[in-house]
């Protein structure tokens, strides 16, 4: 049961006989159906416009795309959502595009958002700085801030360090394995797990020669520097 359900989290969950979305009801072939792995109503799929409208003030939720095969993984950013600075979140009358691509680092990844500053007032950097704070964004430089941490990732960091002495490092790769969750797993074979071959579950190691990946194309003429492209066991 458990693993059944796990599973069923990789699929169309509530959602396995909706053919459109489940908020304003639109079908059709070229409709992309979308879900969200934060929200507790993202069980249901709908569609781009609903789910940009419905994340206006959760911009660091997770969006997952259904390609026609599995949902694979995308952004409120790619989908046109930007994030309003000041007056709380809502429509500012004179806003000032800022970066088109800022990171922001929070406890469940590294999420990709373009921003708009209040320009309600003179524009300065200490302003930028202040609006960057109010919404409990940290900036990672006082100029032209492109890089972002949360104040719950900076928190529970401080939290971790304490109780269980976790160090930078740890901490910040746990959080790159959030944001890409590489993984092998055969849940879905009807053959079951007897239908798996050797081999089938391992990952590529990434510092072992590939050709085709991460070795030049003409790697086989290096001659006397052949062993630089060599596997040592």
């Amino acid at each position: 049961m458990f693993l059944d359900e796990m599973l069923r989290w990789d699929g169309f969950r509530d959602s396995a006989s909706v053919e459109g979305c489940t908020t304003c009801g639109e079908q059709g072939d070229d409709i992309e159906l979308l879900q969200c792995e934060d929200c507790i109503h993202g069980v249901h799929v709908t569609c781009e416009d609903c789910i940009v409208e419905s994340h206006a003030y959760l911009p660091l939720h997770r969006i997952e795309v259904w390609n026609g095969k599995f949902f694979d993984k995308t952004s409120l950013r790619d989908l046109g959502l930007r994030v309003q600075l000041g007056h709380g979140g809502c429509c500012c009358p004179l806003p000032i595009e800022g970066p088109k691509k800022v990171h922001v680092f929070n406890i469940s990844g590294v999420h990709c958002v373009s921003l708009d500053y209040c320009g309600c007032n003179p524009i300065t950097q200490g302003g930028c700085l202040q609006q960057l704070l109010r919404a409990h964004w940290f900036p990672g430089t006082v100029v032209r801030p492109q890089t972002l941490f949360t104040f719950e990732l900076l928190e529970t960091f401080h939290e971790l360090a304490l109780q269980s002495k976790t160090t930078l490092y740890d901490f910040y790769h746990t959080i790159i394995c959030k944001t890409d969750k590489s993984r092998c797993t055969r849940g879905h074979d009807p053959e079951g797990i007897g239908a798996t071959r050797e081999g089938e579950l391992a990952l590529e190691c990434p510092s072992c020669p590939h050709p085709g990946k991460n070795l030049p194309d003409d790697w086989f003429r290096a001659s006397d520097l052949l062993y630089v492209f060599s596997l040592f066991h």
